[in-house]
């Protein structure tokens, strides 16, 4: 009897909870948005996933914003100008900008985050053109390159760029600072209420916020363990919203839900891809024979169309086709079977009396089951073909992004976003300048000298046209020497609960602030 009561007991507060947190996703003053893998870090300068841009951009204000045509917008900068040789860039702040703690922002913290994301980047930031940045007075900065660098204006939208408190997160190693989640302090439209590690984030409205009051009292962003529960809890009343979509089975389940509403606006800037990457480190991988014989035995049409249900299309270039200067004029590797087995048997891997050539570890990360999981299995089973036998991996995302930042894998699936601008998510994949121990730097360990040159000339060429041509060679040799090969474009959604209006819908999308994101009066319950 005791244990009956017991069962009955936990099942009331069961369903006490369950109630608790429909309650709040139905909430008028509150937005619950469901995140499929936990918060990291809050300053999307450490980290700049999903997660962390997404709800960082809510906590931390940048210096621009992007429109949907992808132009700039005034932000914590109000107006800015080049000069005529465009090396030099002053920006005018605004100047009734407070951090969550009451300080007013001035120039010394726009230097201080400029600098400090410069250094975080490494040999491959994006502000690596910067020489020098100048504050000649509270509202005024002032930033020098040594030369021009057509995309840095992007670079200073909220993904990359947050405005941190010099006063906050000035002292010892940035990397460490708890600021960075449990003591988050920035100058967004929502402030840190609480970080609850693996679980969730709340935010609550900060009533000082330079554009105004925001429409919302809070945020909560719920780390689910996959999206298949961040669904069960859209179903269920407890989620509301679930940014960045990608399950085609699932996706098509809620399209006939009149309870929700569905737009794959907003993901133009990312630029997502799926891609298995080789690591050159490891033979026989650095032989290119080999790593185009996997390219030619893998059947990427059949991954659109059968494991993703036909809601995307094959990625033929390390370029997103929402990106800029994205060419299809490329190697395509159509599936060939014969091509395949010819280009290892010339780099001298004969099968053995088993019909196997040679032994090779596939990692993949967690969450995203058909593009990443799924994916993995048929590539094995299609590579067992041409006598390639994959031991494939699964790992948590931690502990894959130690693998893949250390080396230590043979192949591994990874989705890679183009950020908007070749310069700033393709370049470092590929530029041998950015070959070092940390995720999502050159990971595959590549090193082509005229790739090299080619990205320089990327970065700093000015005239559009020039831009096109320099970006089309390099996207011709890149998928020739294939250290990356695309597999599938990432259509995403942004799935919520109808009534829920005003997301940004600019170039980043939701991982752009929530300012004036609302629910309608006819939501309300």
């Amino acid at each position: 009897m005791k244990l009956i009561s017991f069962v009955a007991q936990r099942a009331v507060l069961l369903l006490a909870a369950l109630a608790a947190s429909a309650a709040l996703a139905a909430d008028p003053t509150t937005l619950v948005v469901g995140m499929y893998r936990p918060t990291l870090s809050l300053n999307q300068a450490l980290n700049p996933d999903y997660t962390s841009t997404v709800t960082g951009s809510q906590v931390f204000a940048s210096l621009l914003r992007f429109d949907a045509q992808g132009k700039p917008q005034p932000y914590l900068a109000k107006s800015w100008a080049w000069s005529a040789d465009q090396r030099t860039l002053t920006l005018k702040l605004v100047e009734n900008g407070l951090f969550h703690d009451g300080k007013p922002i001035t120039s010394k913290d726009v230097k201080f985050s400029i600098l400090t994301v410069k250094g975080l980047a490494g040999r491959v930031s994006k502000f690596n053109a910067i020489t020098e940045v100048r504050t000649p007075d509270a509202y005024t900065v002032v930033v020098q390159l040594d030369r021009p660098a057509p995309s840095i204006v992007l670079a200073m939208s909220s993904p990359f760029l947050p405005i941190l408190p010099e006063h906050v997160y000035g002292q010892g190693n940035i990397r460490m600072n708890p600021a960075n989640t449990t003591g988050a302090v920035g100058s967004g439209p929502y402030k840190l209420a609480e970080f609850k590690a693996g679980q969730y984030v709340t935010l609550e409205r900060f009533d000082k916020f330079f554009l105004g009051q925001p429409k919302l009292e809070r945020i909560v962003f719920k780390a689910g363990s996959d999206l298949q529960t961040l669904v069960l809890g859209l179903e269920r009343g407890e989620i509301d919203m679930i940014p960045y979509m990608y399950d085609w089975r699932l996706i098509k389940r809620l399209s006939t839900d009149k309870r929700f509403t569905m737009t794959s606006e907003g993901y133009g800037g990312i630029g997502p891809l799926n891609n298995l990457m080789f690591n050159l480190r490891h033979k026989p991988l650095d032989d290119v024979r080999v790593r185009k014989a996997i390219a030619y035995a893998i059947d990427r049409p059949f991954i659109a169309k059968a494991l993703l249900g036909g809601v995307t299309t094959v990625a033929y270039s390390p370029l997103a086709p929402t990106t800029p200067f994205y060419t299809d004029q490329v190697e395509t590797y159509a599936t060939d079977l014969k091509k395949a087995a010819a280009l290892l048997d010339e780099a001298g891997l004969k099968p053995g009396a088993d019909g196997i050539r040679i032994k090779l570890t596939m990692h993949y990360p967690p969450g995203n089951v058909d593009y990443h999981k799924n994916g993995a299995e048929y590539i094995r089973s299609q590579l067992r073909k041409v006598g390639i036998d994959v031991d494939v991996r699964a790992s948590d995302f931690v502990s894959w992004l130690k693998a893949t930042g250390s080396g230590d894998f043979d192949m591994t699936m990874v989705s890679l976003f183009n950020f908007g601008d070749p310069a700033f998510g393709v370049a470092p994949q590929y530029s041998s300048a950015n070959i070092q121990p940390l995720p999502y730097a050159n990971n595959a360990n590549y090193r082509n000298p005229i790739v090299d040159d080619l990205l320089d000339a990327g970065s700093v060429e000015i005239d559009p046209q020039k831009r096109e041509r320099i970006y089309a060679q390099f996207q011709k040799i890149a998928m020739d020497d294939v250290p990356i090969l695309p597999l599938t474009v990432l259509r995403y959604q942004t799935v919520m609960r109808k009534g829920l209006v005003d997301l940004p819908a600019g170039f980043w999308g939701t991982a752009a602030p929530f300012n004036d994101t609302h629910w309608a009066p006819e939501a309300a319950n």
